[in-house]
């Protein structure tokens, strides 16, 4: 079985914009060819900066814009080198002036199950209440997609990498407490963040909440 949730739309001379921060953790912006679309994905060509595996940059095309996941990136020297596979984190959003292919299994194999996240990580509408270390008052931020392992967490002034807090999560009526830490920064994005320590109580609520998200269509393990 394939391990992409649908077939790709090969396309010819559709540019993209991309818009981040590269591996060094320097700001870009840069235009480059799309080779392949889906509503969950987008294959580039073009890249002069080295990005991220895991780290969310924007993408527009036209007058529309949306966030990206880097899922894959070429190594320097291979014949797709300069290439970068992208992962639409708001799938239901078509950011493309043309139909996309419907939502059916491709039987593409992809990379290694070695190559990819170990815990699935779906996109959610939760609030979160953060208690860095070393701050006083708490912060409420929102929170665009979870996992057992970790969440990304929107914000426009990220807290720094590296940083250990305690994190309260309402999922629906229950709320879930963990110790985590800031493991990626997306500066007018967001955050990763990365649970630590969860006691099982707390780990048991978080498992219930995650199995009833709704899948977007032939959700994958990422």
């Amino acid at each position: 079985m394939g391990k992409r949730r649908e077939p790709r739309k090969p396309v010819q001379e559709v540019t993209v914009r991309i818009l981040g921060t590269d591996a060094h953790e320097h700001p870009f912006a840069e235009k480059v060819d799309a080779l392949d679309v889906s509503r969950c994905g987008l294959r580039v060509r073009g890249l002069s900066v080295a990005l991220k595996l895991e780290d969310i940059i924007s993408v527009s095309h036209k007058d529309q814009k949306a966030r990206y996941r880097v899922k894959w990136v070429a190594e320097s020297g291979t014949p797709l080198q300069r290439e970068a596979g992208l992962e639409n984190i708001a799938p239901e959003k078509n950011i493309f002036d043309f139909p996309l292919p419907i939502p059916i299994l491709d039987p593409y194999a992809g990379p290694s199950a070695g190559e990819r996240r170990t815990a699935q990580r779906l996109r959610c509408a939760a609030s979160a209440e953060l208690h860095p270390d070393g701050q006083g008052a708490p912060m409420m931020a929102s929170v665009v997609d979870l996992s057992l392992g970790g969440c990304f967490i929107e914000m426009p002034m990220p807290l720094r990498k590296g940083t250990h807090l305690t994190i309260g999560l309402w999922l629906n009526e229950v709320k879930v407490q963990a110790n985590a830490v800031v493991s990626n920064v997306r500066p007018g994005f967001g955050m990763g963040v990365e649970f630590k320590d969860v006691r099982p109580e707390e780990q048991a609520k978080l498992r219930d909440y995650i199995a009833k998200i709704p899948r977007y269509p032939f959700q994958g393990k990422r």
